[in-house]
């Protein structure tokens, strides 16, 4: 399991989320690169982190993950 700790825009807290998996490569920084596209062609506007948290990647100011073991 991961804990993936967000910092968004606008936010003084962090936000943590308990995940099954997140790879911070492949689950974000691809999206933020532009290398994942939508089956447009577009760029993704946000990542859906764990099952039902989804954030706009314009508004993340600080993403960590961390194993989590609980």
């Amino acid at each position: 399991m991961k804990k993936v700790i967000i910092k968004l825009q606008g936010s003084l807290e962090s936000e943590e989320l308990i995940v099954d998996d997140f790879d911070l490569k492949k689950d974000y920084y691809d999206y933020v690169l532009g290398n994942v596209k939508d089956p447009n062609g577009n760029l993704v506007q946000g990542v859906l982190i764990g099952s039902n948290r989804y954030v706009r990647i314009i508004d993340v100011v600080d993403i960590k993950v961390e194993d989590y073991e609980g």
